[in-house]
């Protein structure tokens, strides 16, 4: 009997250390096929362009192919879902975006992946802030102006948004928890309609994604007031952040990183980082991100995954300043 049991204590310790060696040598050898990078978006949008550019370069650093692959629904709800239930090998990569955190802040229940608990981090790649504008004809040409008018006549000024509880929204109710003002909020089916009210002088401000309202402010048809970054940005360097015109210290914007599903190898994902972190640091790649006004922001696994948790956190307290609730 003591003989049986032995024999077949060996023969688990042998089953558990070839299993070892096997998961030890398909780690070291990563990769040896494609790997899938989902964008939950369709083609040309920031998210889809910014996969493209990391893919191709990782494509040459990796020596096999890193596919971009779109699966657009529900704000990148529905591939967010996918990747997390796929096997956590290294072959099945995502590229998060800032609404997995709104959705996460205004309506939990409709995740089907948490973008803090359910994904392993990889690398944060970039940033997009946002930007506060109002029309070339507007009386506001500060942050000053506009607050202490607002100070002056509580809920008689406008701030459109691109619909309720969506992250341009969310920012809006950040800033009137920072300045201590009220607006009345007017959601729009999207940005462009609301564009073109502000344009018209029926619509006193809004927040946008940079890259979206540049080329009008450049082209004089729209003002901007302030941006949503930690610093000046490269393409509006006249243009102070929320911090330098008076309105409190206010990063928010689309961020956008990989990950792949939760319980990635330590070894696939240290190298993922590192190459991807090279990439980042081309300065090729970030003159094509500059170029559509997109902004590199580097972040190892650990430091991604708080930096979400924390920007959850930040919205959270603008959907409670507001009361929303979800639909």
């Amino acid at each position: 009997m003591h003989l049986l049991l032995w024999r077949l204590s060996r023969l688990v310790v042998f089953a558990a250390s070839t299993l070892m060696a096997t998961a030890a040598i398909a780690q070291s050898d990563y990769p040896n096929r494609a790997v899938k990078m989902i964008v939950g978006f369709t083609a040309g949008g920031s998210t889809d362009v910014i996969a493209r550019v990391i893919s191709e370069e990782l494509t040459k650093r990796l020596g096999q192919s890193v596919v971009v692959e779109n699966k657009p629904g529900a704000t990148g709800n529905l591939s967010a879902g996918i990747v997390a239930r796929s096997a956590p090998d290294g072959y099945t990569l995502y590229m998060a975006a800032v609404g997995l955190a709104t959705t996460a802040a205004v309506d939990p229940k409709a995740l089907q992946a948490h973008p803090v608990d359910d994904f392993t981090h990889i690398s944060l790649t970039a940033f997009v802030p946002n930007v506060l504008v109002t029309g070339s004809q507007s009386q506001f040409r500060t942050v000053g102006d506009l607050v202490n008018r607002a100070k002056q006549e509580p809920g008689k000024l406008s701030m459109g948004s691109s619909g309720v509880g969506g992250g341009l929204h969310l920012t809006g109710e950040m800033f009137k928890v920072n300045t201590g003002t009220n607006f009345i909020h007017v959601p729009y089916k999207g940005i462009p309609p609301a564009i073109t009210d502000l344009m018209g002088g029926n619509l006193d401000v809004l927040f946008d994604n940079v890259s979206t309202s540049l080329p009008l402010i450049k082209g004089g048809k729209l003002r901007a007031l302030a941006v949503t970054w930690r610093e000046r940005i490269p393409d509006l360097p006249d243009v102070p952040t929320m911090a330098e015109a008076g309105a409190g210290a206010l990063e928010a914007g689309a961020w956008f990183g990989i990950v792949g599903p939760k319980g990635m190898p330590a070894e696939i994902v240290d190298r993922l980082h590192r190459e991807i972190n090279v990439i980042l640091s081309d300065p090729k790649v970030v003159e094509r991100f500059r170029s559509m006004s997109i902004l590199v922001l580097k972040g190892g696994p650990a430091e991604f995954r708080d930096y979400v948790a924390k920007d959850i956190a930040q919205w959270r307290r603008a959907v409670e300043a507001a009361g929303i609730k979800p639909e």
